[in-house]
């Protein structure tokens, strides 16, 4: 029933953006796989362009990473995928990653952290609610973990990880619309037992920690920097206005 609605609900969503986008001069998108979608079902598909999310990645400077073991997850937990993902990843992913490193901690950072989340705290399981800077607890762990199972859009965690130059492990749901590879930016693994291998095996590895972790910034400034994307940003909008005559 529920894949029934989601369906429905799909279906009249297109119908929309048929319609509604017609009186558009640009249609903008935050990845080209976003764009490349939108250009299917439009007319005049060169109307849509991909303009990727911008971080004043200047702004951000490389955390050191502070060995130890410590993971750090930062989220709302309001919103459900990160909800469902520490309390999965508590319960049967962090017992395999123990099994292999004892002494593993983790800090989830979040609003809204449900009763059922905040009933898995311990010694070693910090739950943190919202919190004026992420920094402070970004700088005290040695990775970041993105153990989504589902969701959609752009994970900005995730971005966010990769500018501060953390070594991260997240799924491919966690890892969608980022141009981010396996091995290179990330480590992207999917079901418990891939995830916690791929968790120990960072947390073990000072080294490939530091190679990911400058990887995934230099991807960041490249693809990503307000430098960067500005200029590119700027030139879509002034086309449209200089296309139009109108500044709306």
């Amino acid at each position: 029933m529920k894949a029934m609605r989601l369906r429905r609900r799909a279906a009249i969503t297109a119908r929309f953006e048929r319609k509604e986008f017609r009186g558009y001069a640009r249609i903008l998108a935050v990845t080209e796989a976003d764009a490349e979608a939108y250009r299917r079902i439009l007319p005049q598909s060169s109307r849509v362009v991909a303009i990727p999310t911008i971080f004043d990645v200047a702004a951000m400077p490389p955390i050191p990473d502070p060995g130890g073991h410590r993971m750090v997850f930062v989220g709302a937990m309001v919103h459900r995928p990160n909800n469902d993902a520490m309390i999965h990843f508590i319960r049967q992913i962090l017992p395999r990653i123990r099994a292999e490193a004892p002494d593993a901690e983790l800090t989830v950072v979040g609003r809204d952290p449900s009763a059922e989340l905040l009933a898995l705290a311990g010694p070693d399981v910090r739950i943190i609610g919202p919190v004026s800077a992420i920094h402070p607890f970004l700088e005290e762990a040695a990775i970041s973990i993105a153990p989504l199972r589902f969701g959609s859009g752009v994970k900005v965690k995730v971005l966010e990880a990769l500018a501060y130059g953390m070594a991260t492990v997240t799924t491919s749901i966690g890892a969608e619309g980022i141009d981010a590879r396996h091995g290179r930016e990330c480590l992207i693994a999917d079901g418990d037992e891939a995830f916690a291998a791929a968790v120990v095996d960072l947390l073990r590895k000072p080294e490939l920690r530091a190679e990911l972790g400058r990887a995934g910034r230099k991807m960041m400034v490249e693809k990503h920097s307000a430098e960067v994307v500005g200029p590119y940003a700027r030139g879509v909008y002034r086309e449209a206005i200089e296309t139009t005559g109108k500044r709306t």
